[in-house]
């Protein structure tokens, strides 16, 4: 802990360390700023009711409009002084948010999706719907977020022990579902707030060979009247990210120039991607019925769920027809797979980098270097693609 006059300049001075730091004002007596591990700042009041035991924490709100230094200190004196006189902030906000909250974390958890998530997570949005969907709001179901400790959480972790991506995912999710809950003053501490990430286990590697593709690809004709069978054939032709493809628009599809392009709003780079579309890409985008905005899906309002229960009956039908059954893969294994092909057919990591829409690392120049090598990520896509045809013994 560390004190000192609160001013803006003392607030932009702070920096996150591995742990929650607090910066104490030096003039009023329990005014500070709390600054979490990823550098959020939040302007906190740690008081004693009067005639009572043990120490509380108001929160006030993040560092940045409407809470500058100034108006976190006005706050922090009008609840000071209502403390004095025997009324607790804490108890008041809660009584006034239950007349309006759900704190049930099933319902809250949709809550945050919708209004955190959607707009603060669009790259990673399908996959933290998909990690409180299937692990988080079984596993706490209706109870009030309030009541969850600390031990709650560090359970539902190791719930998830044999699953290392998934508890990381899970821990970063449901963390960042109570730090959006601590601070709108729903609960006073995020109970996720000291329970260890899990750590990192060895990174996946799997991808699949020519033969597993030509499995898959049979599997996927032989359940093609299902949207979800073209997803993943675009991902083979492709190698784009699941979440980005699953969200395709048709507006986003240039048919004269054969070109989807992916707004920044929803690739994970946060800068956009333009695909070149190949012939058959084109053939299969323009073989499936246009219900709605959205082009994989069963209605055109809605993007595919149950990806779990799809891909087991995807599996299903690869022994069906194989008389086999593939080594574990999973929808993200064939973007590896694109990739790592690209390679054998000669194309350079950078360029493997650009189609892929992954960030690259050019640090300041890439706010100079605005050729988008257009020319030479088609004939990369169509070099991939006649390789496809090649292994599948399809028609050009």
């Amino acid at each position: 802990m560390a004190s000192g006059k609160i001013n803006k300049t003392a607030v932009d001075r702070l920096a996150p360390a591995d742990r929650v730091q607090l910066f104490w004002d030096a003039e009023l007596k329990g005014f500070g700023v709390k600054v979490t591990p990823k550098g959020r700042k939040v302007y906190v009041v740690d008081y004693r009711m009067p005639g009572k035991r043990g120490s509380n924490r108001y929160t006030i709100g993040p560092h940045g409009s409407p809470w500058t230094p100034d108006t976190a200190r006005a706050e922090a004196k009008k609840r000071l002084l209502e403390i004095s006189q025997g009324v607790d902030p804490n108890a008041e906000k809660r009584r006034r948010r239950s007349e309006t909250i759900d704190y049930a974390f099933s319902a809250y958890a949709k809550q945050f999706a919708e209004r955190y998530l959607k707009s603060n997570w669009p790259g990673s949005y399908d996959r933290a719907v998909s990690t409180l969907r299937r692990h988080a709001i079984p596993y706490f179901g209706k109870r009030d977020i309030r009541d969850i400790s600390k031990a709650d959480c560090a359970a539902f972790i190791d719930s998830l022990w044999e699953m290392e991506a998934t508890a990381r995912k899970a821990r970063e999710v449901v963390g960042k579902l109570f730090g959006w809950a601590e601070d709108r003053g729903d609960i006073e501490r995020s109970p996720m707030e000291r329970v260890p990430a899990p750590k990192p286990g060895i990174g996946r590697e799997r991808v699949l060979t020519d033969q597993e593709l030509a499995k898959v690809w049979s599997a996927c004709e032989a359940m093609k009247s299902h949207p979800y069978a073209p997803l993943v054939q675009f991902l083979i032709f492709s190698g784009q990210r699941r979440g980005e493809v699953g969200g395709m628009l048709w507006d986003e599809i240039d048919w004269d120039r054969k070109l989807w392009e992916v707004p920044a709003g929803r690739t994970k780079s946060r800068r956009g991607n333009v695909v070149p579309l190949t012939q058959p890409m084109v053939t299969l985008l323009g073989n499936l019925p246009r219900l709605g905005p959205l082009v994989f899906s069963i209605t055109g309002e809605n993007e595919l769920g149950n990806h779990s229960k799809l891909k087991a009956r995807l599996d299903g039908l690869v022994e069906e027809s194989s008389g086999q059954i593939l080594d574990h893969w999973t929808l993200h294994d064939l973007r590896r797979t694109v990739a790592t092909g690209l390679q054998r057919l000669g194309i350079g990591s950078d360029m493997i980098e650009l189609i892929q829409g992954r960030t690259r690392k050019l640090g300041a120049g890439i706010r100079y270097q605005r050729y988008d090598y257009l020319d030479e990520k088609r004939e990369a896509t169509n070099r991939w693609t006649d390789h496809v045809i090649s292994v599948f013994s399809l028609r050009p």
